[in-house]
């Protein structure tokens, strides 16, 4: 994969906001809780070179926060690299800001917030939500990592996002890492996408938002 592309796919991250599904264009309904019990916080490695100061308040709701990073992630980059690259600072845990080559490309998304478990000595302030995610296409690369091909994987898939707070807000403490786009934005980043695929995402669209 091309240095552009990954750090693309690292900061690309725009909007706010849930998506609605394909061709509803319905008022959205209040979303229903799930319950989960969240895990054990991870260790938050300290020193760690790539991992900025974070000492800005903002993100006073871990449900706002996880829908504007799932939005985000599914238009990917709108907005100048030094923005998008602070607001992510911002929003993740030095755990939860790993790389990952994985990209798919999905049609919808639906931030869920969950109804915690009591557990026994629950940090009070760890809270988990979900995101439901349509998939339509991972995308495979050739052994250069350079060309890219779509590979159908139509499913539906949930990521629970640990979020905890902090003395500056809520962070995201972990979560599937990759690029979740919308086909519109897959467009934009796929350069390398032969005719055929290029054909496949134009039918697939943008979903009414």
């Amino acid at each position: 994969m091309s240095s552009r592309l990954l750090l693309t796919l690292l900061i690309g991250l725009s909007g706010a906001n849930c998506a609605a599904p394909p061709g509803d264009d319905s008022p959205a309904k209040a979303p229903r809780e799930s319950t989960v019990a969240v895990p054990k916080r991870l260790p938050v490695a300290a020193g760690k070179s790539d991992c900025p100061a974070d000492r800005v308040y903002r993100h006073p709701d871990p449900v706002s926060l996880v829908a504007e990073f799932a939005r985000r992630d599914a238009d990917g980059r709108l907005e100048r690299d030094e923005v998008a690259r602070a607001w992510h600072d911002h929003a993740l845990t030095c755990v939860a800001r790993s790389t990952s080559d994985h990209y798919e490309v999905i049609t919808a998304f639906y931030v869920e917030p969950l109804s915690v478990k009591p557990l026994p000595r629950r940090r009070t302030d760890t809270t988990a939500v979900l995101v439901r995610r349509t998939r339509a296409y991972e995308v495979g690369w050739d052994s250069a990592g350079r060309v890219p091909r779509l590979v159908p994987a139509l499913g539906d898939w949930i990521d629970t996002v640990v979020v905890v707070r902090t003395r500056y807000g809520w962070r995201i403490d972990r979560l599937k890492a990759g690029a979740h786009r919308f086909p519109s934005r897959a467009l934009v980043e796929l350069t390398k996408l032969n005719e055929a695929d290029r054909e496949r995402l134009h039918r697939l669209g943008k979903p009414n938002t």
